[in-house]
């Protein structure tokens, strides 16, 4: 009697002698291994994510401690404080660090006065953020605790968070807090940016539309305020075509100012870079995903923009082009020395210069001490 071995999938049985029936198994691909080795890779960006938001949550802290939230992690004393950049990027750091987020929230609630609403909007506006959904829960919050209309709150919802009352506010003659001080002199509007970006810059001749980009203003107010400006003695046009505008006497404004920070970093593209890399990489953490490392380095070409305006030096070849172990390491090298208030970290268009100082030079490759992960 032939006999048939038992088997669990037999493609189809073969016959051999002694009346014997055995069955051939096709060989196909292992998926295990294949599973295995995308599990690994996203199990490193998972520990890539965290020590990246960690140097995040340590950059925001250190930035509230100078404005005056209840911490002892400062670090950056020489760095220009821009708010409402530091406030949306607080919002975009959202559930990991409600502790922050309910001091950035006090901090607000007791400094009304020094708030930008309508920055706070043009700064939130800026598509490269992608998380609108945190800016509204913000601005619902905010809201229903102060009953000031916040840009966006109706397509939000509130924090359930009661503020600490433990937020003051710090003397602004510290370096750090120019952009509060120029608030207080010349008021929470465009006025005031304008003045603060041509005294961190007083070698350079502006343009309006320069001017009103950066300040997170329109063209048009950049332009009245600038005319008022010029009418009061405190700027003057240069140039016989395209109205240019400086400081007239930068040095003795500086007098009447008081002491300016070393670093005055463009934080609005700085952070959209830093909440960009977060986000692919929570993407990419994704066990689901076939390429992982082909849908990260996709993620980070879109920042390109953003990182070409932050100030912070690009990866060898750039964004595009980098090789994935190097855009790796690129990260944390950027993150950690952020968050350590590292000033090799940011190029020679971030640091302060005194009226007819030469450029210093600064800048370059990162080098701090975090190590690698494994590859």
């Amino acid at each position: 009697m032939d006999a048939v071995l038992p088997c669990r999938s037999p493609s189809r049985f073969v016959k051999v002698r002694f009346g014997l029936w055995l069955p051939v198994v096709r060989v196909l691909p292992c998926r295990c291994s294949l599973t295995r080795s995308r599990t690994a890779v996203c199990s490193r960006v998972s520990d890539l994510r965290d020590a990246v938001f960690k140097s995040c949550a340590r950059l925001a802290w250190s930035l509230w401690g100078e404005l005056g939230v209840s911490t002892w992690d400062r670090r950056h004393q020489g760095w220009c404080v821009e708010l409402e950049p530091l406030l949306a990027f607080t919002a975009v750091l959202g559930e990991r660090e409600r502790r922050l987020r309910r001091e950035a929230v006090d901090w607000c609630i007791a400094n009304p006065a020094f708030v930008s609403l309508s920055q706070f909007r043009h700064v939130v506006s800026d598509p490269l953020w992608q998380d609108e959904p945190a800016f509204a829960d913000l601005s619902a919050t905010m809201t229903h605790l102060t009953g000031r209309k916040w840009p966006g709150s109706d397509r939000g919802r509130a924090y359930e968070l009661e503020p600490s009352g433990k937020s003051r506010l710090r003397e602004l003659s510290a370096p750090s807090l120019l952009q509060l001080r120029l608030r207080a002199l010349f008021g929470v509007g465009s006025r005031a940016e304008l003045v603060r970006l041509m005294l961190l810059n007083p070698s350079q001749e502006w343009s309006v539309a320069q001017l009103g980009e950066r300040i997170a203003y329109t063209q048009r107010q950049a332009a009245t305020d600038l005319e008022m400006l010029a009418k009061g003695g405190l700027i003057e046009k240069r140039g016989g075509g395209p109205s240019r505008y400086a400081l007239r006497d930068a040095s003795g404004l500086r007098v009447v100012v008081g002491e300016l920070p070393k670093l005055a970093p463009n934080w609005t593209p700085l952070f959209q870079v830093l909440a960009g890399v977060l986000a692919s990489l929570g993407l990419v953490a994704d066990d689901r995903l076939r390429q992982p490392a082909v849908e990260m380095s996709r993620r980070l070409q879109r920042l390109e923009p953003a990182l070409t305006a932050s100030g912070l030096p690009k990866p060898p070849g750039g964004l595009s082009t980098t090789p994935i172990d190097v855009a790796r390491q690129w990260i944390l090298d950027i993150a950690g020395a952020l968050g350590e208030g590292d000033p090799d970290v940011l190029t020679e268009q971030a640091s302060v210069q005194a009226p007819g100082d030469p450029p210093t030079g600064r800048g370059g490759w990162p080098r701090v001490p975090d190590q690698p992960l494994d590859s």
